[in-house]
């Protein structure tokens, strides 16, 4: 399982650490000589052209002009700088400044500008901007891509539908050489999942076990203050990251049935790169529910921000986690979705974390089903 902005409880230069950090060890093809092109061959799995209904498998080669013209969202994640010396001093528990991140560790931002120039000039469109200056964001037709990065796309069918998806390695300018980690966004079929939930139906919590029972099992504090305003998560802003957004009267709901001090005044939707698609809020709109109603049940004191990504494929949930870092207000981030770390390419689990620098070897996040709230 891939561990993406996967709960941790972390702020500042920290936070920054745990999701941006990107490693150089392990890429083939990523220099080339003067004039000739790198070969980002760690940026995409392979896809048969023929296999089971759920797995990936090209169903399809030719393109229509529809399809051809159709936006891709996609992401060019850029190297950090001396990563095994910044890794080294996470692991031993320090906070690095800001100003030294800038000066030893963060991808340079003349670097950062430079590939931006191109992907504007290839007709790429900007979509979010990355403080950090490590990750380019960017929105293109599949035809400019195709032509951009010299890839070819075909139609993928998996058990979640079909998608135009690159099959061939995406490549770059040699000038880039040294600078491109990788680029993600080009295989939207390869995405996360939740866990199927059992609902039940019922608005009353007798019976059942309640927020008010999982705080009073760890010690937390269940009471108000002198003003009257719920003690537990006061001062904190929690971040969920899910491609679906939960009813407002649903969540009122289950503060009244639990006896939640808590209002929709705490809450707030970040849509990120557009909106979750009508499948997101179909299959996740009770995960995402359950993650909001249990941390602000948990934590009624608590600030609590949804950021609503149109899928849960990778290079959304990195795009959250810039937002999110962007912004510099979350103290805790949770998402509640996983896969398997196979079938994601090296680069998106390099640049998603610093944990994943060797994909093919189970990390601890691995043993684990999909994180939960």
């Amino acid at each position: 399982m891939r561990a993406v902005c996967a709960r941790f409880h972390a702020a500042g230069p920290v936070l920054m650490a745990c999701v941006l950090t990107v490693s150089s060890s392990g890429l083939k093809g990523a220099s080339a000589p003067d004039g000739a092109r790198i070969h980002l061959n760690d940026s995409i799995v392979g896809v048969p052209v023929a296999g089971a209904a759920t797995q990936a498998h090209v169903v399809r080669t030719a393109l229509t002009a529809e399809e051809l013209a159709a936006p891709v969202d996609f992401v060019v994640s850029l190297r950090m700088r001396n990563f095994p010396e910044l890794e080294a001093r996470i692991q031993r528990g320090e906070t690095i400044p800001k100003t030294e991140m800038e000066s030893r560790y963060l991808p340079l931002a003349a670097d950062y500008e430079r590939m931006a120039s191109w992907l504007r000039a290839q007709g790429a469109m900007s979509t979010l901007a990355d403080k950090n200056h490590t990750n380019l964001f960017a929105r293109g037709s599949v035809s400019t891509l195709s032509r951009a990065f010299e890839v070819t796309f075909a139609r993928v069918a998996t058990a979640d539908g079909e998608f135009t998806s690159a099959v061939t390695a995406p490549s770059l300018p040699g000038a880039f050489s040294g600078t491109v980690l990788g680029v993600g966004g080009l295989q939207p079929h390869i995405r996360m999942h939740t866990q199927a939930l059992q609902e039940s139906e019922g608005t009353e919590a007798a019976g059942d076990v309640t927020p008010a029972d999982i705080l009073y099992a760890y010690d937390g504090s269940v009471g108000n203050d002198t003003k009257g305003n719920p003690i537990f998560g006061s001062g904190q802003t929690i971040a969920i990251i899910m491609d679906a957004v939960p009813l407002e009267t649903d969540l009122t709901a289950f503060w009244q049935a639990a006896d939640i001090n808590d209002s929709l005044s705490n809450y707030s939707l970040v849509n990120v790169s557009g909106c979750p698609s009508s499948a997101g809020q179909t299959t996740d709109d009770g995960e995402v529910t359950l993650d909001v109603e249990w941390a602000s049940g948990i934590a009624p004191g608590a600030a609590l921000r949804l950021y609503a990504v149109p899928s849960l494929n990778g290079m959304y949930l990195l795009a959250a986690c810039t937002q999110i870092l962007n912004e510099g207000l979350a103290t805790i981030v949770s998402q509640s979705a996983g896969s398997l770390e196979v079938t994601d390419s090296a680069a998106g689990l390099q640049a998603a974390s610093p944990r994943a620098t060797q994909p093919r070897i189970p990390s601890r996040w691995s043993t684990l089903p999909a994180t939960r709230t």
